[in-house]
């Protein structure tokens, strides 16, 4: 492809006909989109095939002019919003014209770079470089790379184009992924200053985060005081007790109020969460921690015990995937029966088994519905929680407490048939086992009766 510049894509653009340059139907309606100022025209999806089941699939397929083309269009659209490539042109001016009209958009708000092919360090420092320029104008940036993954010096110039852009940065969702480590952290970190004010979502999933890039990660997050949901699932914390204790200090002493916390898969022990567990049951809303294999029930028992905590605000828990046991059952059992917040906890799948024997069961079962007593039912039981899983279990608890009743209706009537008053008594604390008194039809129609007579019918209505 010849290098174009701005003076021949202007002086063509009205006549040149883009069936021919395109290499597909399907990009020519991209193309001629684009050049129309199509509206609807919100997103585009660049990867290697036409069919791509994303929305408005450009196929790269490395024809000359179709690229540039589409770069120049990409730098005039003011409807583009959302950018997704998950292909890279392979020829350096293709990837050069691509770069230049991704940089002159003033539209779009979302760039997410997904190279399944993967990009060397090179070709995506050469790639931040360029669009850097855009970073003022982000508000979601998604960074990630197939197989290959970028390495630490791909993030050292994220970071460095994050610290030298002038200027606001708007960033809200930052998704990064691949061999970032704790080094790639500690380059990316420095730059956390400019973007902490509007950062509400950062996804660090399968980065290759030790103890240290989790420690270097907590202290550039000090000033993100607006940060909602952090992932940092599938990374190794297995040996990250300093690190994990860090996130817990940061949660209390920032006070932060989380929506969402995930570290499922990764490798998280018992000392681990406890030294985790004040800071996520009192500054979070939701914890992930499916997977975690090596925590027993003696970390449960750390969880178990700032789960009676009043300032515990934990409303979704999730420990699916875990050999929790009959002890951890047990462990979890009394933390259950005094809290007040927790409305999901999720052992398992619908489709799995549990991951205990009815003895643990029983534990958690009778957290839920202490059936020993009327006054541990109705005093000492956890009325908060809705889900154990995917399923709404209000109704099958509702069945235990009638079930429950009508044993012990069965036994007192059993062991003493003169108590017929307590059995009264007992009824009438279950709701929905005795139906309500309800008024008589005919004399409830009547009551507004303002007709001749109406009176007298009353009256003698009321006297039946």
């Amino acid at each position: 492809m010849n290098q174009r510049d701005d003076h021949y894509y202007k002086a063509t653009e009205a006549t040149i006909n883009l069936d021919e340059i395109a290499s597909c139907e399907g990009n020519a309606k991209i193309l001629q989109r684009l050049r129309d100022g199509d509206e609807n025209l919100s997103s585009i999806t660049l990867s290697r095939k036409w069919w791509d089941p994303n929305p408005n699939p450009f196929a790269m397929t490395g024809k000359e002019d179709e690229v540039g083309w589409l770069g120049y269009f990409i730098g005039k659209s003011r409807c583009l919003q959302e950018l997704s490539i998950h292909y890279m042109p392979k020829k350096e001016q293709q990837t050069y014209a691509l770069v230049v009209g991704i940089a002159r958009n003033q539209s779009i708000r979302t760039l997410d770079v997904d190279a399944q092919e993967g990009l060397s360090d090179f070709e995506f420092s050469s790639f931040i470089a360029g669009v850097s320029i855009k970073l003022s104008q982000l508000e979601v940036l998604h960074l990630r790379c197939g197989g290959f993954g970028f390495g630490p010096s791909s993030y050292a110039a994220l970071g460095t184009a994050l610290r030298l852009r002038s200027g606001t940065v708007n960033l809200k969702e930052l998704r990064l992924g691949g061999n970032i480590g704790n080094l790639g952290v500690t380059y990316l970190g420095n730059s956390f200053s400019r973007i902490a004010p509007f950062l509400k979502t950062l996804k660090l999933r399968r980065t290759s985060i030790g103890n240290d890039g989790l420690t270097a990660l907590v202290r550039a997050l000090a000033n993100c005081t607006g940060l909602e949901i952090l992932n940092l699932s599938h990374n190794n914390f297995s040996l990250a007790a300093a690190g994990l204790r860090s996130l817990s200090v940061w949660l209390q002493i920032d006070q932060m109020n989380l929506r969402a916390l995930y570290l499922n898969e990764c490798g998280i022990n018992d000392e681990g969460l406890q030294a985790l567990a004040e800071g996520v049951a009192n500054y979070c809303e939701k914890v992930n921690l499916d997977g975690n294999y090596s925590i027993t029930a003696t970390g449960l028992s750390h969880l178990s015990r700032v789960l009676l905590s009043a300032s515990c605000c934990l409303q979704r828990l999730y420990l699916r995937s875990m050999d929790i046991g009959d002890d951890g059952a047990k462990a979890l059992g009394v933390g259950l029966a005094g809290n007040q917040s927790l409305r999901r906890l999720h052992f398992f799948n619908a489709d799995t088994n549990l991951p205990m024997t009815p003895i643990g069961w029983s534990a958690v079962s009778n957290a839920l519905c202490d059936t020993s007593s009327i006054n541990n039912t109705y005093l000492l039981s956890n009325h908060y929680v809705r889900e154990l899983w995917s399923t709404d279990v209000l109704e099958r608890r509702e069945a235990l407490l009638v079930a429950a009743y009508n044993d012990k209706i069965a036994r007192l009537k059993e062991e003493n048939k003169k108590q017929s008053q307590s059995l009264e008594c007992l009824l009438y604390m279950i709701p929905r086992l005795k139906p309500e008194h309800k008024r008589p039809k005919l004399l409830q129609s009547n009551v507004r009766d303002r007709s001749p007579g109406s009176r007298k019918r009353t009256r003698d209505l009321a006297g039946l």
